[in-house]
């Protein structure tokens, strides 16, 4: 089972992290992103940032730790929302990180060539889509993570006698209707980290978007 436990890390003081984040900005036209900073080399720590364009202008360091029972994701919030590539350079300066292979969909599909493997975008999935908008209709991810957890995900399919195994996912993105943006393939680790973006619903939020990625072991 795939669980999910967030706290705010400043520093070396972790404190719980309260739920919706609320920018400061006059109406709801903000649109989440994210791209991979580092995977650490000798253990299963990925860093991610993530920009809030538009009104928000606000960005968060992710740092996802799979090294526990259950994943751990620390955030901090950037004071220069345009610091990213400094910051990058920074950080694959002093930590040791082990170096991905990026995979961008063709049709949909992430070409796995080192694993000869293939991982497909699932179709429209009508039945979580009317669950959605029955019971959740304009409210975030979250509130729909929340309550349907693994059952309200829909993972890429792979050919093979491969399995995905779903690791982590960020409880922003939403993860039926989506299309995959990019992914990161770690062959050392056996991990892929893929980047979604849902342009099938919006919800009625600062932040409208719900794009994500999610974190899956190749076995």
């Amino acid at each position: 089972m795939c669980l999910f436990v967030e706290v705010l890390w400043i520093g070396l003081t972790i404190l719980p992290k309260l739920y919706p984040i609320t920018h400061q900005v006059s109406s709801g036209n903000c649109e989440q992103s994210y791209f991979l900073i580092l995977k650490e080399q000798n253990q299963n720590v990925l860093w991610i940032a993530e920009t809030l364009d538009g009104e928000c202008s606000h960005a968060n360091l992710i740092q996802v730790d799979l090294e526990h029972d259950k994943p751990i994701a620390r955030q901090t919030a950037l004071r220069d929302f345009n610091s990213w590539v400094q910051l990058k350079q920074q950080l694959q300066n002093a930590i040791e990180y082990e170096e991905p292979i990026e995979i961008l969909p063709e049709n949909g599909v992430l070409l796995l060539r080192k694993r000869n493997a293939r991982l497909v975008t699932p179709d429209r999935n009508q039945s979580l889509e009317k669950d959605y908008l029955r019971d959740f209709s304009a409210e975030c991810a979250r509130k729909w993570n929340d309550a349907t957890r693994e059952a309200g995900i829909d993972l890429p399919t792979v050919n093979g006698k491969l399995q995905l195994k779903l690791l982590y996912y960020s409880p922003d993105g939403l993860y039926f209707n989506y299309s995959i943006d990019k992914a990161y393939y770690f062959a050392n680790s056996n991990l892929i980290c893929i980047f979604t973006k849902n342009n099938f619903f919006k919800c009625n939020s600062q932040v409208t978007s719900m794009h994500g990625f999610m974190i899956l072991e190749i076995k």
